[in-house]
């Protein structure tokens, strides 16, 4: 392990070479991260890329161009305690990464790749454990008033000016800056096995996981009953197997909504987001990978320094992100860490959507093909 006296190595040519990238977090965060492989395969030909995820969010990804390889960071099997950490070790250190870049660092990690011994490790300063890294840029995330994907992007600063030139071999990089999730056929297929039929639909997501302030779910079928009545379209409520209960009710105040809460593989909940006309969502993973497969967004969020639109909005090419007021008005129904987020209204969701539910819309919010 290098010493915090050591000298700084000099940055490596990166062409050709392997780079580890850490990015163990939830669905959301890989996904505002997608942009690093991006911009990494445009500026070094022939560079390999390994992502360090955690099991659940790895099966969207297995196919995914922008990533040559993905490793487990297995937290709750192999990987387990300090004879899984040592595993863990051994495996990032057979690889033999010329690079290691921490994205969202933590003790664990930092340890990590200074243990396998990967002779250029890149994270960011100001913490405890900083000193683990080769080299560090100068990034406080919390208060930045930045967007998590540019503060992503910035950890790359140690290996050249990212602003200049970013076409690749393919054609056009325009899209380098953006997410994007590519959508498995056979995923594709299953998706319209479950929804059935040939109505469009709009995709409802009322939970988060307990990883945002949520939208009052009396708001998301209100929006689903109007989306019903005024353009005839089908309603799809999703959601995780625990929120089942919240599924179904938000279903139940919309005729002819179809509950699919924990039917779907994320690979299939991709495909699902693609089919849809629009989805529409707090700030969660869901809506991050809906505009990643193109589909246009609306996000409802706090205004909340470090969780508002401004640090986690959707970045897609048709998205968009509503706030709440920032005034707190104490706690109770539709109120989220003292946020009234009922006071964004249905009304002012449908007005965002209205675009996008024309049949003149179909296909606008698809991605560049360029972008794959």
């Amino acid at each position: 392990m290098a010493s915090p006296r050591a000298a700084v190595p000099p940055v490596p040519d990166l062409a050709g070479r392997s780079v580890l990238v850490l990015r163990p977090d939830r669905l959301g965060d890989v996904i505002l991260s997608l942009p690093v492989f991006a911009q990494l395969r445009a500026r070094f030909p022939g560079v390999r890329l390994t992502l360090l995820a955690s099991p659940e969010v790895t099966p969207l990804l297995a196919t995914h161009p922008w990533i040559d390889e993905l490793m487990l960071d297995d937290r709750r099997g192999r990987h387990r305690g300090l004879q899984g950490f040592r595993t863990l070790v051994a495996e990032v250190r057979r690889s033999s990464f010329a690079a290691a870049i921490v994205l969202r660092p933590t003790l664990r990690h930092a340890l990590l790749v200074a243990a396998a011994r990967i002779p250029c490790r890149v994270g960011t300063a100001f913490r405890a454990y900083s000193w683990f890294f080769t080299h560090r840029v100068r990034q406080h995330r919390r208060g930045s008033g930045r967007h998590e994907l540019e503060l992503n992007l910035s950890l790359l600063a140690p290996f050249g000016d990212p602003s200049g030139d970013l076409s690749g071999e393919s054609g056009d990089w325009s899209g380098v800056r953006l997410p994007w999730v590519p959508v498995d056929p056979e995923a594709r297929q299953a998706a319209r096995a479950l929804v059935g039929g040939s109505q469009p639909f709009v995709v409802l997501h009322p939970g988060s996981g307990g990883s945002a302030c949520e939208w009052p779910p009396e708001h998301f079928a209100r929006l689903g009953h109007a989306i019903k009545l005024h353009h005839q379209l089908g309603v799809v409520v999703t959601g995780v197997q625990a929120e089942s209960a919240l599924v179904a009710q938000v279903a139940a105040g919309v005729p002819g909504a179809l509950p699919l809460a924990g039917r779907t593989t994320l690979p299939v909940l991709a495909a699902l987001l693609a089919e849809a006309r629009a989805v529409v969502a707090a700030s969660t993973g869901t809506l991050h990978l809906a505009a990643a497969v193109g589909t246009p967004v609306v996000g409802i969020y706090p205004a909340l320094p470090d969780v508002s639109p401004v640090r986690w909005g959707p970045r897609g090419p048709a998205a968009v992100a509503l706030e709440a007021p920032s005034e707190p008005r104490g706690r109770g129904a539709g109120v989220a860490d003292g946020v009234p987020m009922a006071a964004v209204t249905p009304e002012a969701v449908l007005a965002e959507l209205a675009p996008w539910l024309g049949e003149e819309s179909r296909g606008a919010g698809e991605p560049d093909q360029a972008r794959g």
